[in-house]
């Protein structure tokens, strides 16, 4: 580490460190880009782990590590990309995703979810509940975007969650990040969300589509506590992933991830959702729903594959 501080004083004192392994050609050559960018310096670590000198420091200064001249040392596996395609130009980076300040509207209703939604392996609980979540993100690691989540109650082995049949985003980088790392089947859409004096308005439509349509009015003073509930329970995807000839299959598998979730303010109220299309298979047509509008902090976690 002590090298890579005294090469970046010859660099003329780059205010950004990445570190990368040096034993994985995708993985060095994802920090390329972003070094450029900022015209950074980057530190090849002989694995996957953190070096002890670079643990050392980061325990003495309070940060991940201190560069030349005390600037941080960012790791490369945060914020560059983790190995995967593109290799040449990245798309997004490794997990935990930090999320700050998002405008969540979260609608609860009671619905009768087809069992063949589910995959194999996931069982249904007593809870009916659906979830959809409009939710819009100013500030994320992947950049802000805008995302409509559809939820419905699942148990995989007696653990409660919910499973994400359907998810919706309007950025590549979700996109990908979501399909690639943790299975979430999302899609691009043109998403709305509104929200003018406790009432709320979010509409859903792909390729032309209207999907959901969600309208009511949230204005009741809550505890901020209620938005981490969404942090409350395993979020359960399919991930499936064909094989390069089209007819078999390279993943198929569950996997499980977890929000971290902090409230800042919370409101609750009613509304009415609507759903068509694809949307309908889950939700069916029309639902009262108990609406929960939040201003959070969250956390995306790395998830795992749990069978």
């Amino acid at each position: 580490m002590r090298a890579a501080f005294d090469i970046a004083e010859q660099l003329g004192n780059p205010t950004t460190i990445f570190e990368a392994t040096g034993l994985s050609f995708q993985n060095a050559l994802s920090a390329v880009g972003a070094a450029i960018e900022d015209h950074g310096a980057i530190l090849l670590t002989d694995g996957t782990s953190q070096a002890l000198e670079t643990a050392a420091d980061s325990a003495s200064t309070g940060t991940f590590g201190s560069g030349a001249g005390g600037r941080p040392v960012t790791s490369a596996t945060k914020e560059v990309a983790m190995p995967a395609t593109p290799t040449l130009a990245p798309l997004y980076p490794a997990p935990p995703y930090e999320y700050r300040g998002s405008h969540l509207v979260v609608a609860l209703g009671e619905g009768d979810t087809p069992a063949t939604v589910l995959p194999s392996g996931l069982d249904r609980p007593v809870s009916r509940t659906c979830t959809v979540v409009f939710a819009e993100y100013p500030d994320t690691t992947i950049g802000p975007y805008r995302e409509v989540l559809v939820l419905t109650a699942a148990s995989w082995h007696g653990v409660d969650g919910v499973f994400c049949p359907l998810i919706y985003v309007d950025s590549d980088a979700a996109l990908c990040a979501g399909r690639e790392v943790w299975g979430f089947p999302k899609k691009l859409a043109d998403i709305e969300l509104s929200e003018d004096g406790g009432r709320v308005r979010g509409r859903l439509v792909r390729a032309g589509q209207e999907l959901i349509v969600l309208e009511g009015h949230a204005g009741e003073i809550t505890e901020p506590a209620a938005a981490a509930a969404l942090g409350a329970m395993p979020i359960y995807n399919h991930k499936f992933i064909p094989a390069a000839n089209g007819k078999e299959t390279d993943v198929d598998c569950l996997t499980q991830v977890r929000l971290d979730v902090v409230g800042h303010r919370a409101w609750t109220g009613t509304g009415a959702l609507r759903a068509s299309g694809e949307a309908a298979l889950v939700l069916g047509g029309v639902l009262d729903v108990q609406l929960v509008r939040a201003v959070v902090d969250s956390v995306l976690l790395p998830g795992e594959r749990i069978e």
